[in-house]
This record gives C-alpha cells, sequence and structure tokens, in this order.
C-alpha cells in the first residue's frame, strides 16, 4: 500500500511521487504474511537505463568466468544481481574500459543480471549459470 491509498498486485511498480512516500509490503503465502513499513524521500532518479545502449554477454551459459563488452561506451561500475535481486558481486572501474571479465565459479547455477553504469547510461543483461 502506497502513502496515497493506492495498492499494487503487479512485480514491478512505477509511482510518480513529489516529495516524501510511505510503502507498505505485504507479502503472503500459505504459510501467512509479513509486513514491512518504509518511509522514504524522492530526491531524483539517476542511472536510468539506456535502451540504446549495446553490449554482449559471453558464454552464456557461462560455468567460470563470464564477458560484459560494451559497444559506444565505457565501464564505470559493475554488478551481479542474482533471481532474488541481492547483489552477488560489484566492482568500480575507471571508466576507461569498454570490457570486464568476472569469475562466476562460486555462484550457484541460475539466471542473474549483469547491471552496468557507463559513460552513457546503464544497462542490464541477463545471463545463465551453469
Amino acid at each position: 500500500m502506497f502513502g496515497d491509498g493506492t495498492t499494487s498486485a503487479y512485480k514491478t511498480v512505477s509511482k510518480y511521487i513529489d516529495g516524501s512516500m510511505m510503502v507498505k509490503l505485504i507479502i503472503t503465502n500459505n504459510c501467512g504474511s509479513d509486513t514491512i513499513t518504509m518511509a522514504h524521500w524522492a530526491t531524483g532518479v539517476s542511472n536510468t537505463v539506456n535502451e540504446a545502449l549495446e553490449a554482449d554477454v559471453y558464454p552464456n551459459p557461462a560455468k567460470e568466468k563470464v564477458t560484459l563488452a560494451m559497444k559506444g561506451a565505457t565501464l564505470k561500475d559493475v554488478t551481479i544481481l542474482n533471481v532474488l535481486g541481492e547483489v552477488v558481486y560489484r566492482t568500480e572501474l575507471d571508466g576507461k574500459q569498454a570490457e570486464h571479465s568476472i569469475n562466476i565459479s562460486a555462484l550457484a547455477a541460475g539466471r542473474y543480471i549483469i547491471r552496468a553504469n557507463t559513460t552513457e547510461g546503464a544497462i542490464n543483461k541477463p545471463f545463465n549459470v551453469q
């Protein structure tokens, strides 16, 4: 439930709010429910995804190493998120390289998102670990 009284059952919700907002998250399953209430002051949007950016993630699926290669942009930072949205890898870069390789041998098999902030905006790319 949002501070304006609206609710949503969607996994991803976009709300445009001028000022502060209150969010109540209620998660329910067969075992019961849990509630979290958060207050947040919206100060702006940074690192919006640039749909025009081109990047390759290879190999995909991967076992030991995955490489993110940008086309027309250089990397500022790279993050890998698991399916729960948890950060499993993060590094800051100098903004001078267009390619970055990551040792993923310790990651469990499954689906991940590699997120990068670049000189031209942000990009998200899915990949699989075998």
